[in-house]
């Protein structure tokens, strides 16, 4: 593997672990993902955890 091969998947790896980081900690502050803009009822149910 040559070394532009690897610092792109380099960078691939960081763009997605910080995607899951930043997820999971806006999870455990209350945060939803939801694109509902606090009306769950259009959500199907995707919002129900936030309500807890």
């Amino acid at each position: 593997m040559d070394f532009a091969t690897f610092a792109v998947a380099a960078v691939i790896a960081v763009i997605f672990f910080a995607i899951i980081f930043v997820s999971v900690k806006n999870r455990k502050n209350g945060k939803s993902s939801c694109s509902c803009s606090g009306g769950c009822s259009g959500c199907k149910g995707g919002c129900e955890y936030s309500k807890k």
